[in-house]
């Protein structure tokens, strides 16, 4: 089945619900050019499948809205790789547009792409998607030369990745953009030093912790020492969007309060609240900074956050570290499920209304943000 074209400027607009920002895209090379802007990397070696909604506004011509962004290795299973892409990206689309990312191709590879393509294309077709478009370039550089895959006479050269206005926009919402995949696994790695720190101070706060949560529980008060662990927690987020640093101390008595089932679900409340850049900085604290089955929930909230942002990347390498720790942890089980099946991150967004939800129930007063 033939591959449609793609009626560019794409009806003038593409807007990026990870970013909630408006960017026009004018031509295939700028939608490359941003690829790395929204994956948080520059990918290699890879299929990278945008996926497409469509929404009518008032008075405005349709908009074409970019739902996600998702990347997967190539390897020597065309017919396995298409059938993962195909799963992980149908769920709530109308349409994709296909990018091969392959310093390594050559004429022969050009044929095995489009092999692959006409694979994905019945995928999708079959889910009722469509292909819009399929591109290819050995890599996402200023300068670099793409093609369409099915027809190489349309081409060009791609713009600078770092100065597109997709990339401007993820700046200014604070999302980095990384150098490579490795950086992103780097970044949830264990800070030997600080965990050295914080091993001087955990053992002390957790018979502390431990009594008095045993002892509210002998009293029928663990509502209230529920509440006080989470008022605790707020106000060093807060600290945080100050440019505060909590102390080990602080870190300590949040790791070992964080992973109650109540605290943990009004957390999610807070990862997608006023303050969940400052919230996610502090669950990539605490994953830096705790060894064993304790990193887990801040690992866990960490991908949460990330994946609330459209960071997959950064989701995945937190989801990773979490079942590092508890290879059972029930919320990265599910947002595991989540970038397997391809969950648009609105959908996690429910998860927030039920933290704030239990929150109420706790006596804690959160905002409730409308949904993207």
């Amino acid at each position: 089945m033939p591959v449609a074209a793609l009626p560019w400027p794409l009806h003038r607009l593409l807007r990026s619900v990870m970013s909630e920002s408006t960017v026009r895209v004018d031509d295939p090379g700028d939608l490359i050019a941003a690829i790395p802007s929204m994956l948080s990397f520059p990918p290699t070696r890879s299929l990278v499948v945008i996926t497409l909604r469509h929404r009518d506004v008032a008075g405005r011509d349709r908009e074409t809205l970019i739902e996600t962004v998702a990347r997967f290795d190539l390897g020597p299973d065309p017919e396995g790789l298409a059938r993962t892409a195909v799963r992980a990206c149908i769920r709530g689309t109308d349409a994709v547009m296909v990018v091969f990312v392959d310093d390594r191709a050559t004429p022969k590879d050009a044929q095995t792409q489009r092999r692959l393509l006409r694979m994905l294309t019945d995928g999708f077709t079959d889910a009722g998607v469509r292909v819009a478009g399929a591109w290819a370039t050995s890599r996402i550089e200023a300068g670099e030369p793409w093609q369409a895959v099915t027809n190489p006479a349309i081409a060009g050269t791609l713009p600078d990745p770092m100065s597109g206005a997709v990339a401007a926009a993820t700046a200014a919402s604070g999302g980095p953009i990384r150098r490579s995949r490795e950086e992103i696994t780097a970044l949830v790695a264990l800070d030997s030093s600080a965990a050295a720190q914080l091993d001087i101070v955990l053992p002390v706060a957790l018979d502390e912790i431990h009594q008095r949560w045993r002892l509210a529980s002998d009293r029928g008060e663990l509502d209230a020492i529920r509440r006080e662990a989470i008022e605790f927690i707020l106000d060093r987020v807060r600290d945080i969007s100050r440019g505060e640093q909590p102390s080990s101390d602080d870190l300590a008595r949040i790791a070992l309060t964080v992973g109650d089932g109540f605290v943990s679900l009004v957390m999610l409340a807070v990862s997608a609240g006023e303050h969940a850049h400052a919230a996610e900085a502090l669950w990539l604290r605490l994953t830096r900074c705790l060894r064993g089955a304790v990193r887990a929930e801040p690992a866990a909230l960490l991908a949460y956050s990330a994946y609330l942002r459209g960071d997959g990347s950064l989701a995945t390498s937190a989801i990773k570290a979490a079942f590092a720790a508890d290879p059972d942890h029930p919320l990265a089980d599910l947002l595991a499920d989540a970038l397997r099946d391809g969950y648009p991150h609105s959908t996690l967004r429910a998860l927030a209304d039920h933290g704030i939800d239990t929150a109420t129930q706790l006596g804690i007063d959160l905002p409730r943000h409308a949904s993207t």
